[in-house]
């Protein structure tokens, strides 16, 4: 999985610049590289504003993260701990 690239390719798709996306997200600019990057993980509170504000339902981003050889060879099983496992690796502010 790839949430940086998949981010990324929208903000660009709908020409927003990542100091644009950020000041509307309220984060700042280098942290939203960071993210793009793939070096931070993003809270999912964080996940839901940004693609809230890139006006994309947050499920549509996840499964655009995905990345071909995350479906190949894969049972349906693996392939949904493997969705849940990436889950779990963002951390949940409720």
């Amino acid at each position: 999985m790839n949430i940086g690239k998949a981010l990324r390719d929208i903000r660009k798709g709908k020409k927003i610049t990542q100091k644009e996306l950020a000041e509307t997200v309220g984060i700042s600019n280098t942290y939203l590289s960071e993210i793009e990057n793939n070096s931070r993980r993003p809270s999912i509170d964080i996940l839901k504003k940004i693609s809230d504000s890139l006006g994309v339902n947050i499920l549509y981003l996840i499964l655009k993260s995905l990345e071909e050889n995350d479906l190949k060879n894969e049972n349906k099983a693996e392939f949904l701990n493997k969705v849940n496992s990436e889950l779990d690796n963002f951390s949940f502010n409720l």
